[in-house]
């Protein structure tokens, strides 16, 4: 076997490297799928010369390792024990003691009167920022755990072998 190079990631591959003949060591495609969208080709021939063995995925660094989600529940419940302790959950240290320090300036400087609608007013706005937040911080989420299929588009887990939508095996 001569040395190959992969159109899709120029990975230039090993005669001795023990894989798949079809299938490119570097990034998982097989090489008659790439050339035949490359010619314009609809008709793609994979040869089965051995089993299909898929390559292995590297693993992530755990630095780039996906955030966790948080409960928007959670996060307003802490806001309504302690303003500004939903914030801290939420991973917004700066903004939950500042939010901790004004409510409690609020409530210093007003009557005794105005506490408790100083208080669900506060709470009220709180919550509406904890969905927001929350939304944000989910897209984090879903940006860092799935990807798009290449066939069709739809969001998958990166851990996904196979599309569930339309089946393409997913290098």
């Amino acid at each position: 076997m001569t040395t190959k190079t992969c159109l899709k990631c120029n990975h230039e591959r090993d005669p001795n490297d023990g894989a798949d003949p079809a299938c490119c060591p570097g990034c998982g495609a097989y090489y008659a799928k790439v050339e035949a969208q490359r010619d314009g080709d609809t008709t793609i021939r994979i040869p089965r010369s051995a089993p299909a063995r898929r390559p292995e995925r590297a693993e992530r660094p755990p630095e780039a390792a996906a955030p966790k989600a948080k409960s928007t529940a959670v996060a307003i419940g802490l806001n309504l024990i302690l303003p500004g302790l939903g914030y801290l959950y939420m991973g917004r240290w700066v903004t939950g003691v500042l939010c901790c320090l004004l409510v409690g300036a609020i409530y210093m400087t007003s009557a005794v009167i105005l506490i408790v609608p100083t208080w669900l007013l506060m709470n009220l706005i709180m919550a509406i920022d904890m969905v927001i937040l929350s939304n944000k911080h989910q897209k984090k989420v879903d940006a860092a755990t799935l990807m798009a299929c290449p066939e069709c588009a739809e969001m998958i887990k990166r851990e996904a072998r196979i599309c569930r939508y339309c089946r393409a095996e997913v290098c």
